[in-house]
């Protein structure tokens, strides 16, 4: 990517490679590339937590596939508690399939990723809308 672009955002795995690769890839090419962490920045800019994913569905697809709200919910909700209660699980199986240390893997599922969208989470999306609207990256936000 960086061969053909100024900068790379990496997200999940391509992210953690990129980091681990980080030593071998300025040897390798004497480069020395800026990492920044995309949430700890945003964090020190706002003080407002950083969301980068959300499980969403639109209504139309439920209607046309004759699911319940509820009912979606409670698949989402129940394979992230099936995660959660097995992250040695996960870390033993990714660490063996992936050149990144069991450690590194372990922290990011438990500690990287915040599970629950409470309150301050969807505070941290409306600094980040209003912010992108006031910037004009995106269209006007209103509540």
């Amino acid at each position: 990517m960086l061969v053909e672009c100024d900068a790379a955002i990496l997200i999940g795995d391509p992210a953690l490679f990129a980091l681990e690769d980080r030593q071998a890839r300025e040897a390798r090419t004497g480069e020395k590339l800026v990492y920044h962490d995309l949430s700890e920045e945003w964090i020190k800019q706002t003080g407002a937590p950083w969301i980068s994913a959300v499980w969403a569905i639109r209504e139309s697809s439920l209607a046309a596939n004759d699911l319940t709200l509820d009912a979606i919910a409670a698949d989402f909700t129940a394979s992230r508690d099936c995660g959660l209660a097995n992250i040695e699980a996960l870390v033993e199986e990714w660490s063996a399939k992936l050149p990144i240390p069991a450690e590194i893997i372990h922290s990011y599922l438990a500690t990287n990723i915040f599970y629950n969208l409470d309150e301050e989470c969807i505070d941290g999306m409306k600094t980040f809308y209003k912010l992108a609207s006031k910037y004009e990256i995106l269209p006007k936000f209103t509540l």
